[in-house]
């Protein structure tokens, strides 16, 4: 039988959690197709002044990528999500940065977030060890291979299945095995149950 909470309920318990600053940060990590943006959104739909911050926007340009990046983490620009984001939001300073974009492959326009209130970080390597401690609350989205790579080629299209399952699911999963992300987490989510208003518990 799988246990299932209701968001309504566990933002009523978030909202009730001390800050350690002005802003709430919630990390939300796991692989792609996992259900980490669904579960996000879903928060937000409660409470549209919760700020959603999705890694993402903080993927490097091409030409800044490793040649051979030992994981997916390596893929991101962490250095830059903790001085644009996290670094001031923690400092009751708004968050200002620049998104990238998946198709030009560069750095496109500024988006500022206010100080205060919750933040959202979604995206895989969300809890890489440098970043994880500064969290307030931290969950991992777990989901099947199998669906993950079928909601990815449902969103990308058949085409980069070559690129999904020989590129970057592999270097999730050395992320997976360098970093242990669900190992300090504060909820662990099954992403593979879709219930209306509700989410999946895994057990910890």
């Amino acid at each position: 039988m799988t246990l299932t909470r209701r968001y309504d309920s566990l933002l009523a318990e978030l909202q009730q959690q001390p800050r350690r600053s002005a802003s709430f940060l919630v990390a939300v990590d796991g692989c792609a197709g996992s259900g980490k943006t669904t579960f996000a959104r879903k928060l937000q739909e409660l409470d549209p002044t919760i700020g959603v911050i999705h890694l993402d926007d903080f993927y490097l340009p091409s030409a800044q990528r490793p040649a051979q990046c030992p994981t997916i983490a390596e893929e991101y620009d962490i250095a830059r999500l903790l001085a644009k984001v996290l670094t001031p939001l923690t400092h009751n300073q708004p968050a200002h940065y620049q998104r990238y974009d998946w198709v030009e492959d560069r750095l496109a326009e500024y988006h500022t977030l206010p100080a205060g209130g919750m933040v959202v970080i979604e995206g895989v390597s969300a809890l890489l060890p440098q970043v994880a401690t500064i969290y307030d609350y931290r969950v991992w989205v777990e989901c099947p291979y199998d669906l993950r790579l079928a909601r990815g080629l449902a969103r990308d299209g058949e085409k980069v299945r070559d690129w999904w399952v020989n590129g970057w699911m592999p270097a999730e999963q050395r992320y997976i095995q360098v970093y242990s992300p669900a190992e300090r987490v504060d909820l662990k989510v099954d992403g593979s149950v879709e219930v209306p208003d509700e989410f999946a518990v895994l057990t910890m």
